[in-house]
């Protein structure tokens, strides 16, 4: 039997291990579930408390410098904006659940920076990612299916395009996350087909891109099909930069044939208007606007909401999550739907972030644009084709923020930050003996804060959780009594007086409706 050698053993570790993390966050608890469900807040605090403090400990132990990057001023000026405006917020208490998403996604982009000048392969990193992509292409082919299945059993095959389109939601919730998350990973595996050389692996990443591409159209997100279109455009032209004497020269010896050269225009032409009717189509959904006419229909009503807040606090913001309240009192929930944010990542940093996040936002713009100059140049750990993938990425998910705001599910915010420190830690900047303490003392006061804000959320909510459990079997009094812990523990948060103000109904009357206590009532 042949031994397994350290190299490979070690290897071998590190993907179980990140396919294990990348599995939990991409399915569980990077989803708006992990906010909102008891048992994977449990297991969220769990994580935050025992990865965050071994990893601050092996760095105490090993006597590492603060890991610097490019971004780092950036990252500053972003934090410490969500923090002023979470502080003078409209709703201190749901802005404190924004911030805390935030340091999440920079402890694991430090984190990721660790690793990977430490020895992780950023090749690892991409593969894994791709591969725990597949079960959100299982469920969103599923979907499909059943939807197709559904509509020929009601038209049988005499009608085999329906007359109404679907839009898939793969598992995360909303279709727009679909198309964010795809884009995200679509160049990767774009890059990958390119620089694997195995038969096997190439066919696999080829059914891969058709699978992804088909689940984006289906989606029927406009912003997430410019996203698709800013990400392409951006790999494929970078590509060629990388490229272009190598593709060139085969280019040159392609188009010698005139066969060839028409084959290729008619292979163009017809697939421009085969993509264009197909996603005319899928446009038609019903949740989309029929007037065309305005080209931004379906967005103005929104961004005039996040417009008023701006000019009422221009310079801290109205406070991280806070739209959905100001929307409320501009528009009829119902009959319109509830929006919980500006569908435009800058206008709703602009209205909850105010000028000072808006700053933030040109800091990480700024590093980001430094990090990608210098390691294109350098070529340190990565190479020009994932640099290309990596950058097709970031800019797809730039320009789908112009009509979405996908970095409102946690996913989305800290996948593009490990995204990210793939760039970044291919460069380290000049020491600065200063950082050595303080950069290290910021990233545990991050984890400490981050510790016990989700600490501070999971007191309240399992007083909460007991007091509704209990409710459902019938004991109303004992169920008072916790949920009233769990106001006492969080008096802003709507849900836990709502409840208990429903016990208190509960308590109030008997079985047959007659108030027996009216002190219940008030």
């Amino acid at each position: 039997m042949k031994r397994i050698n350290r190299k490979v053993a070690v290897y071998l570790l590190q993907e179980t291990c990140l396919f294990l993390l990348l599995s939990y966050l991409v399915l569980l608890g990077g989803t708006f579930n992990g906010l909102v469900l008891y048992s994977l807040n449990q297991i969220n605090f769990v994580f935050v408390f025992l990865f965050g403090f071994l990893w601050i400990l092996l760095r105490s132990v090993n006597k590492l410098d603060f890991p610097r990057t490019y971004m780092d001023i950036g990252v500053f000026l972003f934090l410490a904006a969500a923090a002023i405006s979470t502080i003078f917020s409209a709703d201190p208490r749901r802005s404190l659940i924004g911030i805390a998403v935030m340091i999440t996604a920079v402890l694991i982009y430090y984190l990721f920076v660790d690793l990977i000048r430490n020895g992780l392969p950023v090749e690892l990193i991409t593969k894994v990612l791709l591969i725990v992509s597949g079960f959100i292409i299982f469920f969103g082919v599923r979907e499909l299916f059943l939807w197709y299945k559904e509509w020929i059993e009601i038209a049988g095959y005499s009608s085999l395009i329906p007359p109404a389109t679907y839009r898939v939601r793969a598992f995360l919730g909303h279709p727009n996350f679909v198309a964010a998350y795809f884009n995200l990973l679509l160049p990767l595996g774009l890059a990958r087909y390119i620089l694997t050389k195995n038969k096997i692996s190439r066919l696999l990443m080829t059914g891969w891109v058709f699978l992804v591409l088909i689940i984006i159209i289906f989606t029927s997100s406009r912003g997430g099909w410019l996203g698709t279109l800013a990400t392409l455009v951006t790999f494929f032209g970078l590509y060629w930069l990388a490229a272009r004497d190598q593709l060139g020269t085969k280019l040159k010896e392609k188009i010698k044939n005139k066969w060839v050269l028409i084959g290729l225009f008619v292979v163009i032409v017809l697939g421009v208007i085969i993509v264009s009717q197909i996603l005319l189509w899928q446009s038609r959904h019903p949740t989309h606007p029929a007037e065309w006419s305005e080209g931004f229909a379906s967005r103005n009503y929104i961004w005039a909401v996040a417009q008023d807040m701006f000019r009422e606090n221009p310079i801290i913001g109205n406070g991280l999550f806070t739209f959905g309240t100001e929307y409320l009192e501009t528009e009829s929930v119902p009959p319109n739907m509830l929006l919980a944010h500006a569908h435009n990542f800058y206008i709703n940093v602009a209205a909850e972030m105010g000028l000072f996040g808006l700053m933030g936002v040109i800091g990480l713009g700024a590093g980001l644009t430094i990090s990608i100059n210098r390691i294109w140049k350098s070529q340190q750990i990565l190479n020009r084709i994932e640099i290309a993938g990596l950058c097709g990425a970031l800019m797809g998910m730039a320009i789908h923020s112009l009509f979405e705001t996908p970095q409102s599910m946690p996913l989305l915010l800290i996948l593009p930050g490990i995204l990210v420190a793939q760039i970044a830690a291919g460069l380290e900047p000049e020491e600065m003996p200063i950082l050595r303490w303080r950069g290290n003392g910021s990233l545990l006061l991050l984890w400490v804060i981050l510790t016990i804000l989700i600490g501070f959320d999971l007191r309240a909510l399992t007083s909460y959780y007991s007091g509704i459990k209990i409710a459902t079997d019938g004991d109303f009094s004992r169920a008072e009594t916790l949920l009233r812990q769990a106001v006492d523990l969080d008096p802003n948060n709507a849900l836990y007086w709502s409840q208990l103000g429903l016990i208190k109904g509960k308590l109030s009357v008997d079985d047959h409706g007659v108030i027996l206590d009216t002190d219940k009532l008030d």
